[in-house]
């Protein structure tokens, strides 16, 4: 008994310095799909990219902030030989507060044909960090999903992490990433919920409500914690067993869920 609970808590405060236990985990995820998978508690306190990874981040970030509002996408996958990590080199763009379905499927088949990559682990995408400045779609008391004022990854972005045979899913905002991977522990959405619903089910159990303007996702906000997508994303995380990270733009990740003792000590130094 005491082995095992020494055992969880060095796992619990352990560190990737470097990006070589991240490329490894990942090269993993590409080799053995589900099986590859960490369980929850084995989760580093903190993770590292490398050069590749930081400035792929850093296109995506100014992509976005050029067009107010668009989103960019990328894929992350493995070599066919499974022993290497491909990044795009260039984000793909997609449109006002969002990253049509079509995009994303006409990338899964590009990586596909590639012949280079052999199996797609994760999705990263990019919020441009400002609230979309068109009238008429912005009114009182309602919010683009694409917003600063709403930071994190929101429950459409974790339905699609849950929901498809990914491993991990980022979000790159205006001055914070944010990463969500899955565990072996980790349980799929409800059968036959969709993307809209599960959407919904969330924000309405932290008093909100989606509602499409003009074919762009937009929150009605009735209570305030609606508005804030770090506790409801805690609250997906813990539902669902994913590990969520946070890091600040060129600088390595820190866990927020499960969130460990040596982290909720520093908040008091």
């Amino acid at each position: 008994m005491g082995e095992e609970s020494t055992r969880v808590n060095e796992q619990l405060t352990s560190e990737w310095k470097s990006y070589e236990p991240l490329k490894r985990y990942l090269v993993d995820m590409g080799r053995k799909g589900e099986a590859g998978l960490m369980r929850l508690e084995d989760y580093p306190v903190w993770m590292s990219f490398n050069t590749s990874w930081h400035e792929t981040l850093e296109d995506m970030r100014q992509e976005s902030r050029k067009g107010l509002g668009i989103e960019t996408f990328a894929l992350v996958g493995v070599s066919n030989s499974r022993d290497r990590v491909y990044l795009p080199k260039r984000p793909v763009r997609g449109r006002l507060g969002e990253v049509p379905s079509e995009v994303v499927a006409q990338e899964l088949d590009k990586a596909r044909r590639s012949g280079e990559v052999g199996k797609v682990v994760g999705m990263v995408h990019s919020h441009s960090g400002g609230l979309a400045r068109v009238p008429e779609m912005v009114g009182e008391g309602v919010v683009s999903l694409a917003g600063i004022s709403l930071k994190g990854l929101n429950p459409l972005d974790f339905y699609a992490l849950i929901s498809q045979q990914i491993f991990f899913a980022g979000l790159v905002e205006h001055s914070v990433n944010y990463f969500a991977f899955k565990s072996k522990e980790s349980v799929p959405t409800p059968s036959g919920l969709d993307q809209w619903e599960f959407g919904n089910y969330w924000f309405t159990k932290f008093g909100g409500k989606l509602v499409k303007v003009k074919g762009v996702s937009m929150l009605l906000s009735i209570d305030p914690r609606a508005g804030d997508l770090l506790a409801m994303g805690k609250a997906i995380c813990a539902e669902h067993n994913l590990a969520l990270y946070e890091g600040e733009p060129k600088r390595d990740l820190r866990r927020i869920y499960p969130e460990s003792e040596k982290n909720k000590w520093v908040k008091f130094w």
